[in-house]
This record gives C-alpha cells, structure tokens and sequence, in this order.
C-alpha cells in the first residue's frame, strides 16, 4: 500500500533559473532554491520514505556525454569503502535522453545510497539531479525516483525570457486599467474561509478560519470601523482578519487584523496591521504599518515604507524601505484576487513585484497563472519568487474561493460565518 501512494505523481513544478518542468511527487516540498548557482532542492516532506533530490543546471563546455558526466561528477568524489553500484544505466532503457548511476554504501551506518542523472540542456550545459536516501528509501521508493527523473524537460531559455517579458507586460496593462469604475464592482464582496491542516493519512483537521471584505473609502478610514459620511471615497480598503490555532494542545492563537486602502489607480496604499499571539491571559501582539506614496516632482521614484513595532514592550523595529519596481503589484490586492480577476474569459500569465512577509520582510517576484475552465471557474497559480513552488487557487465564476491549497498540506475552502461558528464556536474561539 505503501509503495502504491508513493507512486502517485502530485503537481507540476517550473523552475526558470534551473529551466526545467518537474512532475513533483505526492507529498513532496521544495525546500530550496538558487540563481547563481542555478539549482533547486526538493524533498519528501511528510513521507515515511525520506529522501532529497537537488537539481542544478551545470556547464557542459566540452560536449561530454551524460555518461561521461556523470562518470566524471562520481570520480570528482571520493567513495568509501564498501561502496556498490545498483544501477549504471541510460534512461529510459529503450531510448536513453539520460544517464543515471546509483551508488550504494554499504558499510555506512545509515546505509546511504547517492544517485546521480543527468541530461543534456541547450547551450552546452547540462541538468544534473542527484539523489540521496538510505536504503528503505530506495527499496519502496526506486520506481518514483525513476518516474520523476523521466519527467524532467529542459526547457528553452529563449523561450523563458519571452514568456517572462509577456507575463510583464500583462501584469502592466492589468495595473493600468485600476480605476474607480473597474474596482467599484468589488465594494460589498465577503468571503469566510475555512482554513484546515491535511495529516499524513489523508484527513484534514481545523486550524483556523478568515474573514475577508471590501468596501469603499479613505485612507484615514483604515484605522475606523466605520467610514464618515462626509468623506468622498478616494479608493477601496481590504479587510482581512484571520484566526489559526495550529496545536489545539498547547492552545496558542494567532489572530491577524488588518486593513488596506489602495487609491483608485493603484499608485497610494496604506495599511494597518495588528498580529497577536496569545494563552490565556498571557499575550504578545506586534503592529505593521505600510505607506507607498505616488512618485512626485522631486521624487520621481515611488517608495515602499513598512515600519514594525512590539506593542507589548514599544519596541519599534529599523523601518524596511525600498524602491518600487514596476509593475508593483499592490499589497491590498493581493487578499482579492478571485473578485478582482472574475469573471476571466481568458487564461493568462502574470508578473509583477510585491512586499511579502514570507519567512521576512521581502520584496519579491510573483507569478500568477490563470486558467479559466470550461465550466466557468478558473484557477490561479501563485509562485512567490523565482523556483518557488505554488500556491494553487480554484474560484467560482463569480471570484468566489472554492479551494486553495498551500505548500506545508493546508488546504483553505470557501465558507459561511455559520459554518466556522459551528466548528468554533464550541471551542470559544
């Protein structure tokens, strides 16, 4: 039964830096990438099987074969005593587009087992992947690693670059197109989502649940609960709140509420953040406060302005600051992608910059792919920097979210407020 779930292929994954597709595996993670050198690290993540594999792209100036690589990348390296080789094969075996040697040691302690494939790229250089596990790694995992090695495809770096330029373009004239008639449509939109853990076996367990509005208004109404009558709104502002108990045993929440006002074309945003975690009578909440401002005369450079402070001890963190790279895609969109892309028509690929705090405070480089269905709904594909893995979307026709699922198996499906009260309700949370 095992080796059954093992084989069972997950999702897509590209990486552009190393310039290659790859069928992941079930339950797989990536745990790493690089640009110089080019390389990505992929893991079993929750398996019983453990195991990583590292894939790099490498400078094949002489034109060697990928025996000869690969022979030449083992004879770079010292083997132990007691080594033994298991495989020294091209695949596949009926037509070859690689080689793969798998070494085996048998006289170390974890019984480690080392595999190294390689294929040819264009521009003389070549894709190397080198596998480590131990020895019930490859007893019930051999056909997976084969399977996934199989599945790689160079792929053009001509090609790359345009499909990047286009994604530019895109999320340019996308930006462009914000104005106070394409965003009014959003004012009212509401969404509960029901935020669960996967286990190793398949079920799924509540961690948490958000909450999500849009109206209209200024950016001094960020820090009300209400907006005056007689201010005009000048843009939209996003709430969004959340509240995740991942260990119900140790009983520590984490509540996030926060509100965002972005300017009808999209060039000023404000936001106010407030994260607590707290136990009982024992709480530690910090507070995040963005400013991007418009270029101006004598400013021609839009900037970013974040400033982090301890609420609990006053202790203001060094201010992040950073110049604007276009297209920017604005921090207040980011919670309402379904509504502002419905209804799509048209599968298309995006590109812009945003400030994350994934791991840190960041700038990054996202990616989104849409993909309309024929019933109607779409997908969204997120990456979050070059070679990350996705975050993959499903919305109705109406923007609404059906099901999101997360690297780290957690999976986020469109709710009601009756629904989560249900669920915690009973818990007091």
């Amino acid at each position: 039964m095992l080796l059954i779930l093992c084989l069972l292929m997950g999702t897509s994954y590209q990486n552009g830096v190393v310039g290659i597709n790859i069928d992941l595996p079930a339950n797989s993670v990536v745990t790493g990438t690089n640009t110089q050198p080019p390389f990505c690290v992929i893991s079993s993540g929750k398996s019983s099987i453990k195991w990583n594999l590292r894939i790099e792209k490498r400078a094949n100036p002489t034109g060697l074969t990928p025996k000869e690589y690969v022979d030449s990348a083992i004879k770079s390296v010292q083997a132990p005593e007691g080594t033994v080789t298991l495989f020294d094969t091209g695949l596949p075996l009926e037509a070859p587009v690689g080689w793969w040697t798998v070494l085996h040691h048998t006289k170390q302690q974890n019984q480690s087992i080392i595999g190294r494939f390689a294929m040819p790229a264009k521009g003389k250089q070549m894709i190397m992947a080198t596998l480590v596990t131990n020895a019930e790694g490859w007893r019930y995992g051999k056909d997976l690693f084969e399977n996934t090695l199989l599945s790689i495809e160079p792929l053009d770096p001509v090609t790359l670059l345009h499909e990047k330029i286009t994604a530019l373009d895109t999320g340019s004239a996308f930006l462009a197109s914000l104005s106070e008639e394409s965003l009014h449509h959003l004012d009212g939109f509401r969404e509960w989502r029901r935020i669960q853990a996967v286990e190793n076996d398949g079920t799924k367990r509540d961690i948490g649940y958000a909450f999500v509005a849009v109206e209209l208004g200024t950016m001094q109404d960020i820090e009300k609960t209400t907006r005056s009558e007689n201010s005009a709104p000048t843009g939209i502002i996003v709430t969004f709140q959340t509240r995740l108990v991942p260990n119900l045993e140790t009983g520590v929440v984490s509540d996030t509420n926060a509100r965002y006002w972005m300017s009808w074309d999209g060039q000023d945003e404000r936001w106010s953040s407030k994260m607590s975690r707290w136990v009982d009578d024992i709480r530690a909440t910090t507070s995040e406060t963005g400013i991007r401002n418009r270029p101006q005369l004598g400013a021609p450079k839009s900037k970013l302005l974040v400033v982090t402070q301890d609420l609990s001890t006053s202790l203001v963190e060094p201010p992040f600051k950073i110049d604007i790279q276009h297209p920017w895609l604005p921090r207040t969109l980011t919670w309402i992608t379904g509504p502002l892309f419905s209804p799509a028509t048209t599968s298309k690929q995006y590109r812009w910059w945003c400030y994350d705090t994934i791991e840190s405070q960041k700038v990054l480089t996202r990616f989104d792919s849409l993909t309309v269905l024929p019933n109607e709904q779409f997908t969204l594909t997120t990456q979050f920097g070059e070679g990350s893995e996705g975050a993959t979307t499903l919305f109705d026709h109406d923007g609404k979210l059906i099901k999101q699922t997360l690297q780290g198996n957690i999976t986020i499906t469109g709710s009601t407020r009756e629904a989560i009260k249900k669920i915690w309700g009973p818990r007091n949370l």
